[in-house]
């Protein structure tokens, strides 16, 4: 029986370290929101991309249908569908710490980086550059 107490107590304790005021759940929501959004994943592209957004935007919609939280079948994750080996050499962060391929702006500086190094026909995204 101590054992069980135990176990339930902590998981008690764990429970209410998730536990989120009633206006961060909603922040939290919408921030979630605001990341998949079509139009904001397409602003957050031509910003880092400058110039070269439109054809940007073209490779992420081919990759992922613009959606940041896509995952592949080969592995790959977000927008411009990074496999975790090519995530650890282009991935960075977002500008504020977070270095996450599901982040739509670090997805997208990533993205930046390879396509300074190859160029679209030469990156591995040549078949959605065609497209």
């Amino acid at each position: 029986m101590r054992r069980h107490y135990i176990l339930a107590s902590s998981f008690a304790a764990l429970a209410m370290t998730v536990t989120l005021a009633p206006g961060e759940a909603q922040a939290q929501t919408d921030a979630a929101y605001i990341q998949t959004d079509t139009a904001y994943v397409k602003k957050v592209i031509k910003k880092v991309f400058k110039s070269q957004g439109k054809k940007a935007i073209r490779v992420a919609k081919c990759e992922s249908g613009l959606n940041p939280k896509a995952r592949g079948a080969n592995g790959g994750m977000g927008l411009f569908q990074f496999t975790p080996a090519s995530w650890r050499k282009y991935g960075v962060s977002d500008g504020s710490g977070v270095k996450d391929p599901y982040n739509a702006i670090a997805n997208t500086k990533a993205a930046l980086r390879v396509y300074k190094d190859y160029g679209w026909a030469k990156s591995w995204w040549g078949s959605c550059y065609k497209a």
